[in-house]
């Protein structure tokens, strides 16, 4: 879903950036991010208030510690989705405003170094709730990486002009 959304979002913030129309990439990326985040929110929703349907869908000989499992598991993991969508646009973006080094990074960060790190990181510590975990820590450390090169790229910006 959020890949689906920044793949449409980015060539128009990509057409809108090489016209000039800067308040156009503004808004694109608010309309983004606020799509994002109502799917989000409704994917939260949906995974707090049905957790145990959805999980017999797959627990079709009614395991209980199969069931408590994945009770906890699906509540943890899925709050990785709450910063993951917002990581995927904002990649998206920085890719369509010319700022590749930023969206290499984000990418990079979230899809190979942060997740592998925080997984072997966290399972160590907190058992298979790291595991869980481990989406939303990893989403959160690249979350973060990405505010601060664009804060540095633009504070960059400023002193050159």
């Amino acid at each position: 879903m959020f890949n689906g959304l920044a793949q449409g979002a980015q060539p128009l913030m990509s057409e809108s950036y090489g016209k000039g129309e800067s308040t156009q990439v503004k808004k694109l990326l608010k309309w983004s991010l606020s799509v994002c985040l109502a799917v989000e929110v409704l994917l939260q929703l949906i995974i707090w208030t049905a957790t145990d349907p959805l999980i017999n869908i797959f627990n079709s000989e009614n395991n209980i510690q199969l069931l408590n499992y994945a009770h906890t598991g699906m509540r943890l993991y899925f709050l990785g989705f709450l910063i993951a969508g917002i990581n995927i646009v904002l990649a998206a973006y920085f890719s369509a405003v010319d700022e590749p080094k930023i969206a290499i990074a984000g990418s990079l960060m979230r899809g190979i170094i942060a997740i592998i790190l925080c997984a072997i990181i966290l399972a160590k510590f907190f058992g298979l709730n790291g595991v869980w975990t481990s989406l939303l820590a990893s989403e959160t450390i690249t979350f973060l990486l990405i505010m601060f090169l664009a804060y540095k790229d633009r504070k960059r910006k400023s002193i050159g002009n």
